[in-house]
């Protein structure tokens, strides 16, 4: 008699390798011709090769494979209308095209198919099945979602619960492969402890639920899903795997091993120990452990009582050692005391040299944080590592800031070059702070910085599909980056020593690279692998220039000559001379006919593209090699001088006639933009210009350094939003996107402050208190807070109390729904510059030029403490919204950071390479602390920077940096201890 029926999927259902063998041998007995079974397995296509691992079952396999394909639309418009037909039931035509449409060619989509039809049905008119049926039902792919949506949603809080128990224990999740259902015994849903009838009940009650609803099926004692596509297809069971799939595992685990307990009478020796019971206590404590049956939670608890009692033979165990011990240690005690204090001794003498170590690296640290921040940081990890000093976590904490400094803004070191993609719309920038910057080149906006050099970048190229940016820099690497997602996508090494330029090709296959170290390499950009090394040259290479049918790369170095190389015949075609010192710049005209190059000799020289003859000498510079960029058309050059006489100029290039003169700027870099209408160059600071090639006339300039200056900061509650105050605005600036949102126009803002529902933003000008509607900027109210100037305000966390603090030494107190004066708060022998509210509001901090900090007590207005700075004069404070630090800062480069309940300093942060004016007082920096506690935002001068409070997430960002960036490889002078695993 033939059965049929059988879904093999021993690796997921069964794990028990002698049971699953047994079962197929018994299979395979149908192999017997005298044996009247005969077997029909049915195996998914995804488990097929598990079949392998059984020898006998493969070897049965081999010759009686029927491979069972995808139904074409005839058989499945059978499987659709036949049935239908079967029951007097009428399929419109429409509703049978719109489901094979759905159906396809998708795997899995059966199932599917099922569930929607009976969910069609009903909803079907009369005995027709209606496309409007179809969709009611959530169609092909939503029809099982939806249902099993609205029936979770029908449930009761504590029968939701049940259902997903009842559900998740039903999963087997892949290893490798897709996650399956598992069929479950009934007897496993049996109530979890506490054992109740009423338990009981509603178990059985949500299981028939779900059963209904055709989601589950109950037969032959088993639970099973009806359809395992509900596992990809239900987003919140799909969600509730991904979010539990290790505990799933281990809960799969302790059901079988609770079996097996319960088969051997409960035997003790069965039972978890050690990690394993760690492992599951910990997976099913609290809430967690509803999700245990019966049998299950007393396999569990006899575990962890069996701890217990084992642990209290251990207790008696050692109790009578140690009295039986006691008269041996009676006579051991002076040697005991004395080896004690020899321990106590060494400990103490370690703990001080590793202190002093971690000191000693800190202050390397700062030493090389401006011109070395990456191994600025290296350093201050290896000293965090030694010991936890403040020193140390300061230095690693500020060094981290500094890394990261530049990030939100303009470079903060001298540009070195730029250049525009094909498109038109990107501007890059590169500079000495070791990074390049990606910028809207007709908003201005900063579109990304890409970190990763260690030293400063001297050159970079576009790939002419504007896909790929190529970076050369001082650390001896060329870096690839992806310009849609601004990642890294190779690090080129091979030269020794700086890399002073590097071109694409015209095809973007092939990238050339000039060092110092006297050679040019090529590059397969595909493979990110040489293709060939040009040696043989005098001196560094400084530039090179493919030319624009991708036949010729010209290269100019120290030697003062700029030799021609034909890239398919790997042979030199021409040596150009003429230059009295190193060539700095060559390149080719768009049209190819022209070779332009600059010296230190202060020439710029136009030469036939083959070298061969000089067209013109265009200008001369003192000592300088001038920028070069030839228009798009080829028609017009310009030049650029780096020194103070020259400037900017536009040449004919026919003529070798001036044009015009843009300026009188030191120019290091220029680009053309590639609708040959704009010009972009890069002054020896930090700034770069536009000019407009139709009228010759700046267009704008300082594009792209740091923003304005802001005189205070305010972070809008449980927002990522900082609104910075500027001269005459409020800038809105989002800190998890890194950009700014919005501003409005106000009078000049000296201090503001949000009310805990971010819809208010009080500000102070003069003597004056101000309330806008934010972010709207609509004035609602002002208050004459001072007679003398309003120096800081502070909203209570509960909105009832404003607190202003001003010129006159004195702390007001103000009553917010009425406006009134509550209390003056004195005791500062000079102005108050600052005030903040703990996060419970019983606490407001105040500090100002008497170098001092003072905490009140806002309910009986009296002084808590009072903390002494001798640095300085504070202009700033702020606590951390958990109340666990008190952060304040004055006119320099230092934030301390204080423990508000022993009152001592946990850290001092400085800011390296942060602006400092010649009037130090001009330069009055605003704290404020991200929503999590985790970072302060410090602005002042001309940036905001970030700082991250948690040492040890910084110690792991940095090693992960590092081992990105191979800072191991490319810095030197590391700490030679050992910093990152």
């Amino acid at each position: 008699m033939p059965y049929s029926g059988y879904v093999v999927s021993t690796g997921s259902v069964c794990n028990d390798d002698a049971e699953r063998g047994a079962f197929l041998e018994r299979l395979l007995a149908a192999r017997d011709e005298s044996s009247r079974l005969r077997v029909v397995l049915a195996v998914r296509a995804d488990f097929f090769g598990h079949c392998a691992a059984h020898r006998n079952l493969a070897a049965a396999l081999k010759d009686t494979v029927v491979l069972v394909g995808p139904m074409d639309k005839d058989q499945l418009r059978a499987a659709i209308v036949r049935p239908a037909v079967a029951r007097g039931l009428i399929v419109e035509r429409d509703l049978t095209a719109r489901i094979i449409e759905d159906v396809g060619d998708e795997p899995g989509a059966l199932p599917l198919m099922s569930h929607a039809l009976m969910e069609t049905w009903r909803r079907r008119r009369g005995r027709t099945l209606t496309p409007q049926a179809y969709e009611a039902a959530g169609g092909l792919h939503g029809s099982i979602a939806r249902t099993a949506e609205d029936t979770y949603q029908q449930l009761t809080p504590a029968q939701a619960t049940l259902a997903r128990h009842i559900l998740l224990r039903l999963i087997a999740p892949g290893n490798g492969t897709q996650d399956t259902h598992r069929p479950t015994a009934r007897t496993e849903f049996d109530t979890t402890e506490p054992h109740t009838e009423e338990a009981q009940t509603e178990t059985d009650a949500v299981l028939n639920r779900l059963a209904h609803s055709r989601l589950l099926t109950l037969d032959d004692g088993n639970v099973r899903l009806t359809h395992e596509a509900l596992i990809t297809a239900w987003p919140r069971l799909h969600s509730w795997i991904t979010d539990e799939r290790d505990r799933i595992r281990l809960h799969r685990q302790l059901t079988r091993d609770a079996a097996s307990w319960q088969e051997l009478d409960r035997d003790p020796g069965t039972l978890y120990r050690g990690t394993r019971l760690t492992r599951a206590e910990e997976a099913f404590a609290d809430q967690a452990r509803n999700a245990l049956n019966a049998l299950e939670t007393a396999f569990l608890d006899a575990g962890i009582a069996a701890r217990v009692t084992g642990r209290e033979h251990a207790a008696r165990a050692a109790r009578r050692s140690r009295r039986a011990a006691a008269a041996v240690a009676a006579l051991c005690v002076l040697a005991l005391i004395a080896g004690t204090v020899a321990v106590q001794r060494a400990v103490t003498s370690n703990e001080l040299r590793q202190s002093a170590r971690s000191r000693e690296l800190a202050s390397q640290a700062a030493d090389a944080a401006t011109d070395q921040p990456e191994a600025a940081l290296l350093t201050a990890l290896a000293g965090y590592h030694h010991a936890h000093t403040d020193e140390a976590r300061s230095a690693l904490i500020s060094a981290y800031a500094e890394y990261r400094a530049n990030r939100l803004g303009g470079h903060t070191r001298d540009l070195t070059t730029l250049a525009f993609a094909p498109d038109g719309r990107t501007l890059v920038t590169a500079s000495d702070d070791h990074t390049v910057k990606l910028w809207d080149s007709t908003g201005h906006r900063l579109l990304a910085t890409l970190v990763g050099h260690v030293d400063g970048v001297n050159a970079v190229a576009i790939a002419p599909d504007s896909r790929t940016l190529a970076t050369a820099a001082d650390d001896g690497t060329v870096r690839l980056w992806d310009l849609t997602t601004h990642r890294a996508k190779a690090v080129l090494t091979g030269h020794k020593g700086a890399v002073n330029g590097v071109a694409f090709s015209r095809d973007g296959h092939t990238l050339a690279t000039a060092g110092a170290d006297q050679t040019v390499r090529l590059w397969n950009t595909s493979s990110h692998k040489p293709k060939e090394t040009i040696t043989g040259l005098s001196g560094a290479i400084n530039a090179v220039a493919f030319s624009p049918d991708g036949h010729t790369l010209a290269m100019g170095g120290d030697d003062s000559r700029t030799r021609l190389w034909n890239v398919k015949t790997h042979r030199w075609t021409a040596t150009v001379t003429g230059h009295t010192d190193a060539v700095d710049t060559v390149v080719f005209s768009p049209d190819g006919h022209t070779l332009a190059t600059a010296s230190n000799d202060g020439s710029a020289k136009l030469w036939a593209a083959s070298g061969n003859r000089l067209k013109k000498t265009l200008s001369v510079y003192h000592s300088a090699a001038p920028a070069l960029a030839f228009a798009p058309d080829s028609r017009k050059l310009v030049t650029a001088s780096p020194m103070s006489t020259g400037g900017v100029s536009v040449w004919d290039t026919r003529t070798g006639h001036k044009i015009a003169n843009l300026g009188e700027n030191w120019v290091r870099a220029v680009a053309w933009r590639p609708d040959g209408r704009t010009v972009a160059a890069v002054d020896t600071s930090r700034d770069t210009s536009q000019w407009d090639l139709r009228t010759y006339e700046a267009t704008s300039s300082d594009l792209f350094s740091a923003p304005n200056r802001f005189s205070d900061i305010a972070l809008r509650p449980d927002s990522n939003v900082v609104a910075a105050a500027g001269y005459g605005k409020i800038t809105s600036w989002d800190t998890a996107r890194q950009r700014y949102t919005s501003a409005f126009r106000t009078p000049v803002v000296r201090a503001e402050a949000f009310s805990p529902d971010g819809r208010v933003l009080a500000t102070a000008t003069g003597s004056k208190t101000m309330l806008w509607s934010y972010p709207t900027g609509r004035l609602l109210a002002t208050l004459d807070s001072h007679n003398t100037t309003v120096t800081g305000l502070e909203i209570s966390p509960d909105g009832h109390t404003l607190a202003t603090a001003g010129y006159d030494h004195t702390v007001r107190l103000w009553n917010l729904a009425t406006r009134h004066t509550i209390s003056v708060l004195t005791g500062h022998s000079d102005t108050v510059q600052a005030i903040a509210f703990s996060p419970d509001g019983k606490t407001l901090a105040s500090a100002g030029d008497d170098r001092t900090i003072r905490l009140w007590n806002v309910a009986s207005h009296h002084t808590r403490a009072i903390l002494a700075d001798n640095s300085g004069r504070i202009s700033s404070v702020r606590f951390s919204p958990d109340g666990n630090t008190l952060a304040t800062a004055g006119p320099g480069r230092t934030i301390r950071l204080w423990d508000p309940a022993t009152h001592r300093t946990t850290a001092t942060l400085t800011s390296y390479r942060a602006p400092l004016p010649d009037d130090p007082d001009s330069f009055l920096p605003e704290l404020e602390f991200t929503s999590d506690s985790r970072t302060l935002i410090c602005s002042g001068g001309p940036s905001i920077r970030l700082w991250d409070l948690n040492a040890d997430h910084i110690a792991t960002r940095v090693c992960q940096q590092s081992k990105a960036n191979h800072w191991g490889e490319l810095l030197h002078a590391l700490p030679q201890e050992g910093l990152c695993p």
